[in-house]
């Protein structure tokens, strides 16, 4: 019981940004109001672009917060399942039953993944 309860707290944390992830969108904020204004100095520096490209930054920075976050489900549930195995003690446990409680694992594990392959 005592081991769902920490998993649900690690899910309900990853609901929230990071510290970066907050820096970031308060600078966008701060940012803002320059975008689109017709200045030559702005201009000069492409500002629009810059605000786009920080963004995108921002935008990337979530993603890989998501993903860590996802692992850290990922490494919590295997000790949950590490720690079920251990307490088994000398029962014997079939191999359908451990493949039961893995299979889930790596799946999400590949999705991770394929989203870090994406994000690089």
């Amino acid at each position: 019981m005592t081991s769902h309860i920490r998993f649900n707290q690690i899910v309900e944390r990853s609901r929230f940004p990071s510290n970066a992830v907050t820096r970031l969108n308060a600078l966008d904020n701060k940012l803002a109001p320059l975008y689109g204004v017709q200045n030559d100095t702005l201009t000069a520096l492409d500002f629009d672009s810059v605000i786009n490209e920080l963004r995108d930054v921002s935008f990337n920075l979530t993603e890989i917060a998501d993903i860590s976050n996802d692992m850290a489900v990922t490494d919590q549930a295997l000790t949950i399942i590490l720690d079920y195995l251990r307490n088994c003690g000398d029962q014997l446990i079939s191999p359908q039953a451990v493949y039961v409680l893995l299979q889930p694992l790596q799946e999400r594990h590949a999705a991770i993944w394929d989203a870090v392959n994406d994000l690089v």
